[in-house]
């Protein structure tokens, strides 16, 4: 299975030292933009089966409300899982830190309307990459907002699991993290970068989510 995120972090690098041009020429070699790129054979990619029919859950949500994790939470979730897929097992990349490298090299990495983000002006990895939480048994399927059953998913992955059971799908939930504290998912380069590259940052249409993301990944809590 190709690393997708070692791709990213060596263009990281190579932006550090200057070298956009270079950087560019990694994205474009290792992992090119390919407009209208399918989050099917994205996840396929990874070996997980995708069945070409899949039964819908049943509905519980009646009379239920659906927390929605907020930032911290979210980022704490990533790293317990060492920002990691818990279905795939492929290494994601912290949202802001994906943002910043498609704001800096814009042709090769580009996202257009996010979060929407249609992939025919939207590189498939700004999907494949992108981590978000997920509930191992789905809130529509009877599964609650605990600890143990949040887990960290490809967004991507995500998008392909839907309501769906990993019994229905022939998935299995990741039960080793062994990143965890090695791999921090680019958020120490991310808070580095916002800095040097701060012009870019102040002025981009993701200001706001930046700033954000600087103040969850730079606490001490």
């Amino acid at each position: 299975m190709v690393d997708r995120a070692a791709t990213i972090q060596r263009a990281a690098d190579l932006i550090d030292a200057g070298a956009f041009t270079d950087a560019a020429a990694v994205i474009a070699r290792e992992y090119p933009f390919k407009p209208g790129a399918s989050l099917v054979e994205a996840v396929r990619e990874t070996g997980l089966p995708i069945p070409s029919v899949r039964s819908q859950a049943p509905s519980s949500t009646v009379g239920r409300r659906r927390r929605k994790l907020s930032l911290v939470e979210q980022h704490r979730l990533f790293l317990r899982d060492g920002y990691r897929c818990g279905y795939s097992g492929i290494r994601l990349i912290c949202p802001a830190a994906l943002l910043l490298v498609s704001e800096l090299l814009p042709n090769h990495f580009p996202c257009t309307n996010y979060p929407n983000c249609p992939l025919k002006q939207t590189h498939v990895g700004l999907w494949f990459l992108f981590p978000s939480p997920d509930h191992v048994e789905s809130f529509a399927g009877g599964g609650n907002c605990a600890a143990d059953n949040l887990v960290t998913a490809s967004s991507a992955v995500n998008m392909v699991k839907s309501k769906h059971s990993l019994t229905a799908l022939g998935w299995v939930r990741r039960a080793d993290y062994d990143d965890v504290g090695v791999w921090d998912g680019m958020t120490g380069w991310f808070t580095k970068a916002a800095l040097t590259h701060c012009d870019v940052v102040a002025r981009s249409r993701y200001a706001g989510i930046f700033r954000d993301w600087l103040a969850v990944a730079t606490s001490s809590d």
